[in-house]
């Protein structure tokens, strides 16, 4: 499937009833995490790392996260997850709350919902061969197979992701950083998950590599009909392979809706200014372009500003942004916004 045609796919359905607004796989209410930070020997503050976030993924359907650095993409993916336990608000899979999973049960649904890690290397274990990597989720997943039924399984699904059964029995540091991804995807699938997380997938590797693990990726994807939560700093990267996009800043959504829609115009300041800091793909824009990125630093989530957490550095704060915090309203085209002014700029 190309991006042209997940794009036309995607304003399509939100201009109609989508269906997944009655029966998400995965849906999100409310969403927060904080932790503990310690600011002296005795002492420690809450950090407020993800806040009031909610959200609905079809099956199916990829939606990316983008957002500057601690904004707290890793964390909402690995809290909807129940990687680390959310503060507050609840998750759900297929219906499924997984709040009230008692841990085994929890882990018996792991194989339904599997994460592609940001480090290739540190994400497998060294002791292992990649066949041994790949087959471990079966262990918790599905126990009930032989051993030689995992590695049947853990050899086709590498060969699946381009690596040869002479490469089943070698060891991670052997690998390049492309092939150990590899390794690392065929580790996620091999459970047949209904969800799958990537976590900046690409960003450590080379640019001719990322082009070849994308297109596996998508085709994968594809394939499988897998609902995909993908987060990337890479802009160009997360408009090539989302349907929709979410923007935090901060712990908190400023804007959610069609990729294509986002992109062309963005409503919410933060996002038009994370847009203009990233390069055009066409070579002669890009000659002429001249980056305009927000003015300051993030405020730390040790003590996030009343109001809009973005106002300190929006150009087109006001008074009124400071006194409540903006709700993230329908904008009428399918996207959702939380800015008070976004109809005036």
């Amino acid at each position: 499937m190309s991006g042209v045609d997940r794009v036309d796919r995607t304003d399509q359905a939100d201009t109609q009833a989508r269906p997944y607004v009655t029966a998400p796989l995965l849906k999100a209410q409310d969403l927060g995490v904080t932790f503990s930070a310690r600011t002296g020997w005795l002492s420690s503050r809450p950090l407020h790392a993800l806040t009031g976030v909610n959200f609905e993924l079809a099956a199916d359907e990829t939606l990316g996260i983008v957002g500057e650095s601690g904004c707290g993409k890793s964390t909402l993916a690995r809290a909807a997850l129940h990687l680390i336990m959310p503060s507050t608000g609840r998750v759900w899979l297929a219906g499924e709350d997984l709040g009230e999973l008692s841990p085994p049960e929890l882990r018996r649904r792991r194989g339904r919902m599997q994460m592609i890690f940001q480090d290739p290397l540190a994400s497998l274990n060294p002791r292992m061969t990649a066949a041994e990597n790949a087959a471990e989720p079966l262990r918790a997943s599905t126990p009930e197979l032989s051993a030689r039924e995992r590695d049947e399984r853990a050899l086709a699904m590498l060969a699946r992701t381009g690596l040869s059964r002479a490469a089943a029995g070698r060891y991670p540091h052997e690998f390049s950083g492309g092939q150990a991804q590899r390794i690392g995807i065929a580790r996620a699938l091999i459970s047949a998950p209904e969800l799958l997380v990537c976590d900046e997938p690409v960003s450590a590797l080379d640019v001719s590599v990322q082009a070849q693990i994308l297109n596996l990726l998508a085709e994968l994807r594809e394939q499988r009909s897998l609902a995909t939560l993908f987060i990337s700093h890479d802009l160009a990267v997360v408009r090539s392979q989302s349907e929709r996009v979410m923007v935090l800043y901060l712990g908190r959504i400023m804007e959610i809706g069609s990729a294509d829609s986002l992109f062309r115009a963005p409503l919410h300041p933060y996002t038009r200014g994370l847009l203009s800091s990233s390069p055009p793909l066409d070579p002669i824009a890009a000659r002429r372009w001249k980056p305009r990125v927000p003015v300051g630093e993030p405020p730390s989530p040790l003590a996030p500003p009343s109001g809009c957490v973005f106002r300190r550095r929006c150009p087109h704060a006001k008074p009124e942004c400071a006194a409540r915090v903006p709700p993230l309203e329908d904008s009428g085209d399918g996207r959702r916004v939380a800015c008070l002014r976004w109809r005036e700029i």
